[in-house]
């Protein structure tokens, strides 16, 4: 049932409106009795347009995700890099073999993070006996989520190549 207006349009009735509803004593037990509320269409309707939203924001941050997980690789090798140097004996002027510093265990720590972030190949090699052996440089490295090798060297030099390093300085 619809009245019309001054203006010439129609207002509709709320179904709890006086002329529906007998008027008499508002109980003071439920102030809200005369107020009507959502319908389950429109908290549906609500409800489907939060999920959307939220559903592209998610496939929006994907990316993203990735590249901070890269980013937290690339810390690691930082941190590996860091204890190389700690590592090197200045009386021979030479680094670990490759096993040492990988047995280290702030090394190990990076490795297991390298892995948790989704790096693969991670690995140090030296310009030792066989690139394992005690040597005058080092490398470490590990493949990232977006599918390239990172590499960190003695001299600082950091590279992104396609292919995971048999000996140092990246390249």
């Amino acid at each position: 049932m619809k009245i019309k207006n001054k203006e010439g349009g129609f207002t509709p009735l709320l179904r709890n409106a006086g002329v529906m509803k007998k008027e008499g004593k508002k109980n003071p037990l439920t102030p809200w009795s005369g107020v009507t509320g959502f319908t389950l269409i429109e908290m549906l309707v609500v409800i489907a347009m939060i999920g959307l939203l939220s559903a592209v924001v998610l496939v929006a941050l994907g990316p993203s995700r990735n590249k901070a997980k890269d980013t937290r690789i690339i810390s690691d090798l930082q941190q590996v890099r860091a204890v190389a140097e700690t590592l090197y004996d200045g009386s021979s002027g030479t680094y670990p073999a490759a096993a040492t510093i990988k047995g280290n265990a702030d090394v190990t720590k990076a490795s297991n993070d390298i892995t948790a972030n989704g790096g693969t190949d991670f690995g140090v090699v030296t310009n030792g006996a066989g690139n394992s052996g005690p040597g005058t440089a080092f490398a470490t490295f590990a493949k990232l989520n977006s599918g390239s090798v990172y590499c960190i060297d003695s001299t600082g030099n950091t590279v992104t190549s396609s292919t995971v390093p048999t000996a140092p300085p990246c390249q």
